[in-house]
């Protein structure tokens, strides 16, 4: 028989489980974006007046919020209460961290810099989306 029935309709069932997922991988990604281009903005309207630090630290903090406020809703598409959206401010906090930690072991591997931000970015991407994931309890 040309035509396996089951085998066809094993394959929807597979597609029906990955759908969900990579729709809520383009909501990680259009929302990171949109935080980005925000903190971006935050920065260079405040950076004349408290220099590039202090710009940098407020728009870093401002992304953090951004993060914890709207990623459980918009991007996870769960209701979070007040522990996990602080955790998910620490995971992010954590992941920073982890970047800059990475960044210098790249460095010290004598990984060109332009190159090292795709590793950098690439890792951190995927710690912060399945860890939000982890921290909202957030089926797999």
């Amino acid at each position: 028989m040309l035509f396996n029935v089951d085998r066809l309709v094993g394959k929807v069932n597979r597609l029906e489980k990955v759908i969900p997922r990579l729709t809520e991988l383009g909501r990680f990604f259009a929302a990171g974006i949109a935080n980005t281009l925000i903190t971006i903005g935050i920065y260079q309207l405040i950076v004349a007046n408290f220099g590039p630090l202090w710009a940098y630290a407020v728009a870093w903090l401002a992304g953090i919020l951004i993060v914890a406020t709207v990623y459980p809703t918009v991007v996870y598409r769960v209701t979070a209460g007040t522990a996990p959206r602080v955790m998910m401010a620490g995971l992010y906090m954590t992941v920073f961290v982890f970047g800059l930690l990475l960044t210098r072991w790249l460095d010290d591997l004598g990984l060109p810099p332009r190159v090292m931000i795709f590793v950098v970015a690439a890792t951190t991407s995927g710690l912060s989306y399945f860890g939000g994931r982890v921290v909202l309890r957030v089926r797999f």
